[in-house]
């Protein structure tokens, strides 16, 4: 379900250039569409955010070009059981993981029977990839699970697995100069590590970009999301960063999703996480509206 909804958020932004008028409630303002490049959608996440990613990614890979996770797993890595998605997706019991030849089998099964889009769509994606050194919630193995699974689907040559880069670094987004010391474990997991993994991904999903530039704090919206889901899965309001260039809704924008991770969404850290990871500084120098769905606060 919440993979729909924020697919319905995503089709929204990219079905015409108008805007759409402010909610009469006491809710934050209804989302504006604004002009997408349907070329240039992307996705990623940390941790269950990761999950998120990977699992937009293969659904609707008609649709979305590149994908970055940290701290996460194959597709199907849970098959719908709670007890696999703590135990085996995560850092207990690894050594009962799947090898990735399972996951891909399961993911053709789900595009034979239409559940998801045919995955010759990965073929030429662009995919990011990092685990922390010192990750003890989500361990190393299960990110080399994704890595491989992968590599059934698009070149090893698209594909940038960071596996041993900051060696020190736990269960986090990773910052270049936000957030607790690199090897910290906890709230509001975000950590200052010294490598810019928001840039990093971006640059290889997308190419050449320009440097970073200062995101003007104004440019980072809230937006009613209570329309786009019947479930408690999303919360009340999500974020959207919108570049100064994008903001008359010409020439087309790109577009990438942002999914957080536990214990990051607006109810427990605010508009942390999508002030300060780094992407809108990338985005604002490269046209690229930044979307940050919000899970509802017990997520």
């Amino acid at each position: 379900m919440r993979a729909l909804a924020v697919w319905r958020l995503v089709r929204l932004l990219s079905l015409s250039i108008a805007a759409v008028a402010p909610s009469l409630t006491d809710a934050a303002p209804a989302l504006e569409t604004y002009n997408i490049d349907i070329n240039q959608i992307s996705v990623s996440g940390l941790s269950s955010g990761g999950y998120m990613a990977v699992q937009m990614h293969v659904a609707y890979s008609a649709s979305i070009m590149g994908v970055g996770v940290l701290a996460a797993g194959p597709y199907l890595c849970a098959e719908g059981n709670v007890l696999y998605a703590t135990t085996r997706c995560l850092n207990v019991e690894t050594a009962f993981l799947p090898p990735a030849v399972y996951f891909h089998d399961l993911t053709l099964a789900e595009a034979a029977a239409d559940r998801i889009d045919p995955t010759s769509h990965m073929a030429g994606d662009r995919v990011w990839l990092f685990t922390g050194g010192a990750d003890d919630v989500v361990l190393n193995p299960v990110v080399d699970d994704l890595d491989a699974y992968y590599q059934f689907f698009t070149s090893p040559t698209d594909i940038v697995y960071l596996r041993d880069t900051v060696p020190s670094a736990q269960h986090a987004m990773i910052t270049d100069d936000y957030g607790k010391p690199c090897g910290f474990k906890g709230d509001a997991y975000i950590n200052d590590c010294d490598f810019d993994a928001a840039g990093a991904l971006l640059r290889h999903i997308y190419g050449s970009l320009k440097p970073p530039v200062a995101a003007p704090n104004d440019n980072l919206k809230s937006f009613d999301q209570s329309t786009y889901s019947g479930t408690s899965s999303l919360g009340g309001e999500g974020y959207i960063y919108v570049p100064t260039g994008c903001e008359n809704k010409h020439p087309a924008c790109k577009l990438h999703v942002v999914f957080h991770g536990c214990k990051q969404n607006k109810d427990q850290i605010g508009a942390e996480y999508a002030r300060y990871v780094g992407y809108n500084e990338w985005a604002e120098a490269n046209d690229i509206l930044v979307l940050y769905p919000q899970t509802g606060k017990d997520a």
